[in-house]
């Protein structure tokens, strides 16, 4: 007669179910959040990179063009007319001037990225500069000073215009 009265049914129980159900959200939660993190931290590492690569091109590429000329000025702003070549800021890009034309120093254009240099004589031939970038928060910067070789100290050459306040020099005109 007990035996009647229990079924023996195969199969789980509303209980059961849910616990499963349970289990498989949270492992689901769990991986959802695991991979906006690596997609986060992909997305940091990759404008980190980007921020490094084209602040380095343009220290190199600066570096490039001034280490022999012969004469360098320093300037708070671009002049009206510049006869020779200049390196400066314009629109929060690094701009190249030569030859009658203003180009963008890096050769291409990143549309988001903001950049800041600086310049400061730090002695008779010798020219510190400063270039940060910025991109959606993030910055990287990078200092060096580099000798300027064809200006002949013997002969009383220096770079001019070492008086402006390191905040403010934005310009460097050079002559080849």
């Amino acid at each position: 007669m007990f035996s009647l009265l229990v079924k023996e049914e195969k199969g789980i129980t509303l209980i059961e179910m849910l616990l499963a159900l349970a289990i498989v959200s949270m492992v689901l939660a769990v991986g959802f959040s695991f991979h906006f993190y690596v997609n986060k931290s992909f997305d940091v590492a990759s404008g980190q990179s980007e921020l490094q690569f084209n602040v380095r091109s343009a220290s190199e590429r600066i570096e490039s063009i001034v280490r022999y000329a012969s004469y360098v000025e320093i300037m708070e702003n671009v002049p009206d007319t510049i006869s020779d070549e200049a390196i400066y800021i314009n629109t929060d890009k690094l701009m190249h001037y030569k030859d009658g034309s203003a180009t963008n120093l890096l050769g291409f254009s990143s549309s988001d990225i903001t950049y800041d240099i600086k310049f400061v004589k730090t002695d008779k031939n010798f020219l510190e500069y400063t270039i940060q970038a910025e991109k959606d928060g993030q910055t990287f910067e990078i200092s060096k000073e580099l000798q300027i070789l064809n200006i002949n100290i013997d002969d009383g050459d220096e770079i001019e215009g070492g008086d402006i306040e390191a905040d403010k020099a934005k310009v460097i005109i050079i002559t080849n």
